[in-house]
């Protein structure tokens, strides 16, 4: 298990911005500044996932909710997610909000085939009305296109059997 860094900004109105903010928040006193639970509700009942763990992978796209959070702006926020980007949710929540566009940084640490040791990458979506644009680049800010282009691929499959992933994997 590894843990991921994101930042996600919310680019609109003030309104707009407060609206999103307003949205997402936990319902506690001094609550999280992000809850995924209010971008996609887990159902009461999950049995056909077999694991809480398996419904937040395939509707969230991460094992667990948000942790460590950090308001950097009034539009801007930093958390970690275990192990997954949760990028669906964020594309949900465009989908939610199609006026405003938002942009989410991930982090992602992998190992390095040749050395053995963590080489780091960006992953940068902009994210509108359910629609996003993916790039990549390496720690140095280095923009790799050819394997951002590689990711959409492979996200793209990933929307197009995600219907059937519950049904193939877990019953």
């Amino acid at each position: 298990m590894y843990v991921l860094e994101k930042i996600l900004e919310i680019i609109g109105s003030d309104e707009q911005v407060r609206e999103v903010r307003e949205f997402i928040k936990e319902d506690i006193e001094d609550g999280a500044y992000i809850d995924f639970e209010k971008i996609i509700e887990i159902p009461s009942n999950i049995t056909d996932y077999g694991s809480l763990n398996v419904w937040c992978m395939v509707n969230w796209g991460t094992q667990m909710n948000a942790f460590a959070q950090i308001e950097r702006s009034e539009s801007t926020l930093r958390f970690l997610t275990r192990d997954y980007s949760a990028t669906r949710l964020i594309i949900k929540l465009s989908e939610i909000f199609p006026e405003v566009i938002f942009h989410f940084e991930v982090f992602d640490p992998q190992e390095d085939c040749c050395s053995g040791g963590d080489v780091y990458y960006k992953f940068y979506y902009c994210i509108s009305n359910g629609e996003y644009k993916l790039y990549l680049a390496n720690f140095n800010g280095e923009i790799i296109n050819y394997v951002a282009e590689y990711y959409e691929e492979i996200d793209a499959k990933i929307n197009k059997y995600r219907k059937n992933y519950k049904r193939e994997y877990y019953r």
